[in-house]
């Protein structure tokens, strides 16, 4: 189970984080400056789902304060179990977030056969981050207690960021949930999301929150954007084991009748 992780997701080891210090470096891709209306977050959490996560300590007001509970860890969490490398699909849940920039949220797909530096292997799930606690998205606003879905393939890599995008007068840079490193953040290496394991609704959930901003010009509250992930359909066979499934079938359906047969 523990190489079956590792295999998903390898430690994303790249080079070119390049920029100056007094530039706004996570500058938001030309293709998503007239998004705003990207909401890939439209399904509500369940009733259960909202009451256990409330219960976890880990909903908040949108541009609130709401500190992060003191079991979240500061760190890269370690995949779940249900992270498959035959592939399938998880749950990402909006929670919320305090942020005062309009960040981006979203994923990447096999960024070890990219060049992370290239905007274009990013897949926004939504931009301008601008959270309500309840209402219908609109304008790049995001509603609270949301989810959307992502699919993986077989030996595909997934990791999901979040693009601080700065102000002008403070830098920001693009954050990664699980193993990737730091992108368009100049020398920033640190740590930028603090996580914690529950159980939500009977089913295994990782927590992920955000800091958005440098670790020279942050607010340390960790709970910018706050996500949490959640596995939802079973791993995708390859084509080879849908072969093997047959034979199997075939071999038993031929043991049925001789067996038929001498009954």
């Amino acid at each position: 189970m523990i190489n079956s992780v590792k295999y998903t997701f390898v430690a994303l080891a790249v080079a070119a984080l390049a920029s100056i210090a007094t530039a706004q470096i996570a500058t938001r891709p030309v293709t998503w400056v007239g998004t705003n209306n990207l909401n890939s977050f439209l399904t509500p959490l369940t009733a259960q789902q909202t009451t256990d996560f409330t219960a976890a300590g880990v909903n908040i007001s949108s541009h609130g304060t709401v500190p992060l509970p003191a079991s979240f860890v500061q760190g890269k969490p370690v995949p779940p179990v249900w992270f498959n490398p035959l592939g399938g699909s998880i749950n990402v849940m909006f929670l919320g977030e305090s942020a005062g920039w309009k960040n981006d949220l979203g994923y990447v797909l096999n960024p070890l056969s990219s060049n992370l530096s290239d905007s274009s292997v990013y897949n926004p799930l939504v931009v301008n981050i601008d959270s309500v606690t309840s209402g219908t998205p609109a304008n790049g606003t995001l509603v609270n207690n949301t989810q959307a879905t992502i699919t993986y393939g077989a030996g595909q890599n997934l990791d999901v960021f979040l693009n601080g995008v700065g102000d002008g007068n403070s830098n920001g840079g693009t954050w990664f949930a699980f193993g990737t490193p730091n992108q368009f953040a100049g020398a920033d290496n640190t740590i930028h999301t603090k996580f914690e394991y529950a159980n939500i609704a009977g089913l295994s959930t990782l927590i992920v929150a955000f800091e958005d901003a440098r670790f020279n010009q942050i607010d340390g509250d960790f709970s910018d954007v706050i996500v949490a992930f959640q596995g939802v359909t079973p791993p995708v066979p390859e084509p080879s084991t849908y072969g093997l499934i047959g034979a199997v079938a075939l071999l038993g359906m031929v043991g049925i009748r001789r067996f038929t047969r001498k009954a």
